[in-house]
């Protein structure tokens, strides 16, 4: 089973619910006997390593229980490397089928009208636009528009545009189109004879074709009266960058060098890392790519002469290559060149030199490889990005094309989803060699752009050509901190109540299960094979969901862990309530949406935080900018880097209590889990003290974000009655209450908990009574 991040659960959900909304009441034209329905349309907009493919997978399983005919998914990508990944991931036996695990997976080409016809469970075709991009085709050789497999007479195309199902219902047609940019005037007129009701576009931009937003776009803004906000759903970039699923850090070098110089200095972050990686725990080794040009001679426009022997050849990829395995050790197993290289077979490459230039053909060895050393141009796949990919090599010498601001999604992944207490292991570098400071600052800029126009929450560090680089602060002593975890136990029987009061609706006469809801039109097919045509028909009641699906959709919207431990089924495999069938908008579906809501809150109220005896956090070393760090006695590092006003204060106090103190950095530091709903799951405290065996976790809050820091408040209890404790304690500015801040006051209010566990909020005049205040421990 799949457990979704809050935010990909959010924007599944929403496009899910605008889709069921408007397939109840959509807009329609009468033309004449015939009724013209618009579909409606959503864009996901989502940053690379978001989750594009769960989201959008949760969401037409969603669609499917929540409209009263199961439709046909049509799932496609431009490029085949992209639909092949993601057919396999959602095929029987996938890492996701588990969210479409009703579906019958295919690919477009398998397309059996009479399986659609007979089955009941919604289906899911996978294909890549040139599967069916052709003008022509009735003479066209694609495979979709080939004859098909039980129908000799009938075209899987005209096949699709039907689609039956057991009933005679036209099935509802939704087409995903990932990587939605891609999408043309001639695919929009394709897809459109196919009468879909719904179009998910994943898609970083706006930008669509004429045809779509003449045919689509502008009639929901202006008949349907639709908005930008209606159309769009967009995932939180924070919120991704949050979960640990990218890296936090891009930095951009600049180099004016000559390509062995840069790659030298490259390899040597790379070891780096790699020994950060293996203190840490990273699983693999850190990887890099190196983009260039391919069949000309280095440093000019003139191509390579392939017709001469290895070692006389210029081009790029082999004088990086020599490079790497000549000169700085590198073994040619690890390295691969992923290019249309020009060959001549009377002067053939080493046998160590592995090429892949077959595009598609040769995708899937390539991967199999595992190679950590990639000399490609900008011709790599689409869909790869590896996530032990932390460094990048780009030529930006020579009027060079390359665009380093289209690299930046290959380094974003981050390995394990998780961030690590090591700078080096949670960021990626991006090394450009130019010729001028004016080239490095059009990089800088377009880079700039990018994460801006796709709201990527990620920190862009620039050193150019000529500065420092940053120095890296490793702490004085190893120093841990013991971590938290949610116990649930105490919350078990609760929600076990909670479920016991469920009603049992697996032998309701109707009475409660049938939702009245609004009348939904759909098309009923009739006429002969071959000759068919559709009627309209009302249907009066909702679609029928199992109380399993709707319990479990609503659990997740107020607080997701609560599933752990709300059973559902029974173990044996023996039905439960769980099983029964209630209809949308029925008495059932509002009770079960209730006991769901009753069980998150009973997860909330009762569960606790505990530290764990193994396994301890520990601080790691920073990179920083010399010229930019504080500098600190008794700190757990030289100093930190980046500091404003109001944390130099508080730090220099936090140094004159002689304790061993650290600033712990955001989303990559010390985590506390946070039980309360949200939109984070973890709160990132701004210091750690050490005290005795103690650690103090405090934050310095503004007075402004007063409800923020209700929720992150709190305690912790220990592993054992003498284990170290974790004490978390608040710091703000002027006087607060439990009410929130008083206007106009002065000094300083800590934060923490009286001896009965309520808050406590205690008024001091300056700060080295407030730090003193913070390292009492809670009775």
């Amino acid at each position: 089973m799949i457990d979704l991040y809050e935010f990909q659960a959010h924007a599944a959900d929403q496009i899910a619910d605008r889709v069921i909304a408007y397939y109840n009441e959509p807009l329609e034209f009468a033309k004449g006997r015939t009724t013209k329905r618009i579909p409606f349309i959503q864009l996901l907009s989502s940053i690379t390593a978001s989750g594009k493919t769960i989201i959008l997978a949760d969401t037409v399983a969603s669609i499917s229980h929540g409209i009263s005919i199961k439709p046909i998914i049509l799932w496609l990508s431009k490029a085949t490397v992209v639909v092949e990944q993601t057919y396999a991931n959602l095929d029987t036996g996938g890492g996701l089928h588990s969210l479409i695990s009703d579906f019958g997976v295919r690919s477009l080409a398998e397309y059996d009208s009479t399986e659609v016809a007979h089955e009941r469970n919604p289906f899911l075709f996978f294909a890549t636009v040139g599967t069916f991009n052709q003008k022509d085709k009735e003479h066209g050789s694609r495979k979709v528009f080939q004859s098909g497999i039980d129908d000799t007479s009938q075209s899987t195309w005209n096949a699709l545009q039907l689609r039956p199902d057991p009933d005679g219902n036209r099935r509802p047609l939704i087409v995903v189109y990932d990587e939605a940019q891609n999408l043309s005037d001639q695919q929009t007129d394709l897809l459109m004879e196919l009468e879909p009701d719904a179009f998910l576009l994943a898609t970083a931009t706006q930008r669509l074709p004429k045809r779509f937003n003449e045919e689509i776009i502008d009639i929901l803004y202006k008949i349907g009266n639709k908005t930008d906000d209606d159309l769009m759903t967009t995932v939180d970039a924070k919120a991704v960058a949050d979960s640990g699923l990218i890296k936090t850090t891009i930095e951009l070098v600049g180099h004016q060098a000559p390509m062995e110089q840069v790659i030298e200095l490259m390899l040597h972050e790379l070891k780096q890392t790699e020994q950060d990686g293996k203190a840490f725990g990273l699983q693999g080794r850190p990887k890099a790519v190196y983009i260039c040009k391919t069949n000309v001679v280095e440093g000019s426009d003139e191509r390579d002469n392939h017709k001469q022997p290895f070692a006389h050849r210029q081009a790029p990829p082999i004088r990086i290559w020599k490079h790497l395995t000549e000169t700085l050790g590198v073994d040619p197993a690890e390295i691969a060149v992923y290019s249309d290289l020009r060959v001549d077979k009377n002067f053939p490459l080493p046998n160590e030199f592995i090429l892949f230039n077959g595009g598609d053909n040769d995708y899937d060895d390539f991967i199999k490889g595992n190679f950590r050393h990639i000399i490609f141009n900008q011709s790599l796949q689409e869909g790869w990005d590896d996530p032990l990919i932390y460094f990048a090599y780009i030529d930006k010498s020579m009027g060079s094309k390359v665009q380093a601001e289209q690299v930046v999604g290959r380094l974003l992944r981050q390995p394990e989803r998780r961030h690590y207490p090591a700078d080096r292991l949670n960021m990626a570098q991006i090394h450009v060699r130019v010729e001028s400071m004016g080239v490095f600052d059009e990089v800088v800029s377009l880079v700039q752009k990018k994460i801006q126009n796709e709201n990527m929450s990620i920190k862009l560090i620039k050193s150019p050509p000529g500065k420092k680089n940053r120095e890296e602060y490793k702490p004085k002593s190893v120093k841990t901190v013991p971590v938290s975890a949610i116990i649930t136990d105490s919350a078990e029987e609760p929600i076990n109540r909670c479920i016991t009061t469920m009603t049992d609706y697996r032998d309701d006469s109707g009475a409660n299960i049938l939702g009245i809801g609004r009348t939904t039109r759909v098309q009923k097919i009739v006429g002969q094979p071959g000759n068919e045509s559709f009627i309209w028909e009302e249907v009066g009641h909702s679609a029928m969901v199992l109380a399993r699906w709707l319990f479990t959709r609503e659990v997740r919207r107020v607080y997701p862990g609560a599933l752990g431990i709300a059973m559902t089924s029974s173990g044996t495999g023996t039905p439960t309530k769980f099983d029964a069938w209630i209809g949308l908008g029925s008495n059932a579906s509002v009770h079960v949406t209730n006991v769901a809501k009753e069980v998150a809150q009973a997860f909330v109220e009762n569960v606790y935080l505990k530290l764990r005896k193994p396994n301890p956090y520990v601080v790691g070393p920073l990179l920083q900018q010399s010229e930019d760090v504080a500098l600190f006695q008794h700190a757990l590092h030289d100093g930190y880097e980046n500091l404003n006003a109001d944390e130099i204060i508080f730090a220099q106090a936090l140094d004159r209590t002689n304790l061993v103190w650290c600033r712990n950095p955001p989303r990559t530091g010390y985590g506390i889990p946070l039980v309360e709903p949200g939109k984070t799951e973890n709160f990132y405290p701004d210091f750690l003290i050490w005290s005795d065996n103690d650690v103090y976790a405090i934050d310095t809050k503004g007075p402004h974000l007063h409800s923020d820091a209700m929720r992150k408040l709190v305690q912790i209890r220990p592993a054992s009655p003498t284990s170290p404790r974790v004490y978390v304690r608040f710091v703000s500015p002027g006087l607060v209450t439990e009410g929130g801040p008083q206007r106009d006051s002065t000094g300083l209010t800590v934060w923490s908990f009286k001896p009965n566990g309520n808050r406590d909020f205690a008024y001091y005049d300056s700060v080295d009574a407030a730090v003193s205040r913070c390292l009492k421990p809670d009775v």
